[in-house]
């Protein structure tokens, strides 16, 4: 069976004893075999690691570079912008559908009207744009990208879209059937 990815969500440093205690858990991850450890803050002062860690270090800048995702559930783009600030992968799809939907359905305080959905997609291509090929935002509903996104190009999706239980699970059994992969890591927001 393949690694699977494993997203780090702090950053790896020898400056801190958090940084370190992460340095030296990613490293054991990766010793382990199951996962491929993925940093998506850039690491700091990771040039006089110990010998024995040299190898894995430069290891984990090559995986960086190796990871496509997704964010599902975008709104202003704010996150997007961020993980891609932060993250040197490849590429990041931002999708959202950008649509008003029926209240009885989706009682939300992101479900605006019409109108204010165009100018939030707007905005939100406007602040992804300096990201050029690394950045991709498709207007859509979470179904419709599932079915869009070729096999075998998501090594993550993180899914901050509708929040109850059901379109929870919905979207996650969706995004993992639809992508074909066995290794593809699914985040929540909640």
């Amino acid at each position: 069976m393949a690694k699977r990815w494993l997203g780090l969500d702090w950053q790896l440093s020898l400056s801190s004893g958090w940084g370190i205690a992460g340095l030296n858990m990613a490293w054991g991850i990766e010793q382990d075999g199951c996962f491929k450890p993925v940093p998506l803050y850039p690491s700091a002062q990771l040039q006089s690691v110990r010998d024995e860690l040299k190898g894995f270090v430069a290891k984990l800048y090559r995986h960086e570079e190796e990871v496509s995702g997704a964010e599902i559930g975008v709104q202003e783009g704010i996150y997007s912008e961020h993980i891609l600030k932060t993250w040197k992968g490849s590429t990041l799809f931002s999708i959202d559908a950008r649509q008003n939907f029926d209240a009885g359905e989706y009682i939300d305080i992101s479900n605006r009207p019409d109108d204010q959905q165009i100018l939030l997609y707007a905005n939100t291509t406007l602040r992804l744009r300096p990201f050029g090929e690394h950045s991709i935002v498709w207007r859509m509903t979470s179904e419709q990208a599932a079915y869009a996104m070729p096999d075998n190009t998501l090594d993550f999706c993180f899914i901050d879209a509708d929040h109850r239980y059901e379109a929870v699970n919905q979207n996650i059994e969706l995004w993992l059937l639809e992508s074909n992969r066995e290794e593809l890591s699914v985040g929540m927001i909640m």
